[in-house]
């Protein structure tokens, strides 16, 4: 959207057909309306909108993070942002909202000082093993091996990650009936897992 009349206006017709949107990313220097005046109008405007709020910009401003704690933002991140920081950003913020945990303001800083991401790692060979979890270590996740389908459900109900990688083919119980379990917990009220 270029402007706030344009967000509100899209917010608006998404509620109107009962397709909210799940995150609202707002700029915090826009012509007009900047991005705190916009959130203060989003919440006037409808009490129904559920979405997670992150506010991007490009000056920060001594009081920022009160104001975006107080208007009920997940993150507030300085930009120029690098993709990745942006989704990682996302997916904590998304994982925090699956299950209704409240964590701090997500900020440029608070994504260094912990990784967003744990990985589940279900595989089982033993070199394919190794090779994946250095590659994700390098890039800065951190990665735990289970060794087959069974193990990737038990690591499942009992950590919190926020990615699994399936390896398919599996003794005993493959990937996809993994999948298929690791869903059906999902599904269950007392959950606690990121869908």
């Amino acid at each position: 959207m270029e402007d706030a009349c344009d967000a509100l206006e899209a917010l608006a017709q998404a509620e109107v057909k009962g397709r909210g949107f799940r995150l609202i990313l707002l700029d915090g220097h826009m012509p007009e309306t900047d991005g705190f005046a916009l959130a203060e109008q989003i919440q006037k405007q409808s009490s129904r909108t559920h979405a997670v709020v992150m506010m991007l910009t490009s000056a920060g401003h001594l009081g920022d993070g009160a104001r975006c704690r107080a208007l009920g933002f997940s993150a507030y991140l300085e930009k120029p942002i690098r993709e990745r920081e942006l989704l990682d950003a996302i997916c904590q913020v998304l994982g925090a909202e699956a299950q209704a945990a409240d964590l701090p303001l997500v900020t440029r800083h608070s994504l260094h000082e912990e990784k967003a991401f744990r990985i589940l790692l279900a595989e089982d060979n033993a070199v394919n093993q190794v090779l994946a979890v250095r590659l994700l270590e390098k890039r800065g996740y951190s990665g735990v091996v289970a060794a087959s389908g069974r193990a990737a459900v038990e690591a499942f109900e009992t950590q919190l990650f926020q990615l699994v990688l399936m390896d398919i083919q599996m003794p005993g119980m493959d990937g996809f009936e993994a999948t298929a379990a690791i869903r059906d917990a999902e599904k269950s009220p007392a959950s606690t897992y990121l869908s």
